[in-house]
């Protein structure tokens, strides 16, 4: 079994890649949504993943995350398949951007074998925004470009902790091409 960190700034693809290999690899694979985990985390506000979003440090606390890790810690114990764990550490404040890592410890006990990062034009993710914002910020391409430094920075970091390479996978093409190339960076052979 591996631990795939699947990274990106938001509307860089992460669910759209997650949804197709759900529908056709999802004998093989476990796909978990970081913002899931906090959802269930923050279950007694009432939020959807709407709402994480347009409200992120306002209800997303250190004490909230470091619960979801411990949860996330306990899914990759018991898992049978492969495990894509889906999560960006940067989020778009009122005030900026906010980092919420991992812990060193932590992210060294996930086991991750391969750190992938999506991204793709700032001019491609503002037209993905515009047609479905689902509570997502519109930032300017600047602002996208900026985030999207910042998390591979991250990503970069995490990979150096890590001791495994950091791969950058542009998600501006047809998703059968995406997914076709995320599976080439995770050696992984359909069945």
């Amino acid at each position: 079994m591996k631990v795939i960190y699947l990274t990106g700034v938001p509307a860089s693809g992460k669910t759209t890649l997650l949804e197709h290999i759900s529908k056709s690899y999802s004998a093989d694979f476990e796909c978990i949504m970081y913002g899931s985990l906090l959802l269930d985390v923050l279950k007694e506000q009432n939020l959807s993943m709407k709402n994480l979003r347009e409200l992120s440090s306002q209800v997303i606390t250190q004490e909230a995350v470091r619960t979801a890790d411990r949860r996330l810690r306990e899914r990759i114990d018991s898992a049978h398949k492969h495990i894509i764990l889906e999560s960006h550490v940067i989020t778009s404040e009122k005030y900026g951007y906010r980092a919420i890592p991992f812990l060193p410890d932590q992210l060294k006990s996930f086991n991750i074998a391969h750190l992938i990062t999506l991204y793709a034009s700032a001019s491609e993710i503002v037209q993905r925004v515009d047609r479905n914002a689902d509570g997502r910020p519109r930032q300017s391409r600047d602002d996208i470009a900026f985030m999207q430094s910042l998390q591979g920075s991250v990503a970069t970091q995490y990979a150096f902790q890590l001791g495994i390479p950091a791969y950058f996978l542009n998600t501006g093409k047809c998703i059968e091409q995406v997914c076709s190339s995320f599976f080439d960076l995770i050696d992984y052979q359909a069945s």
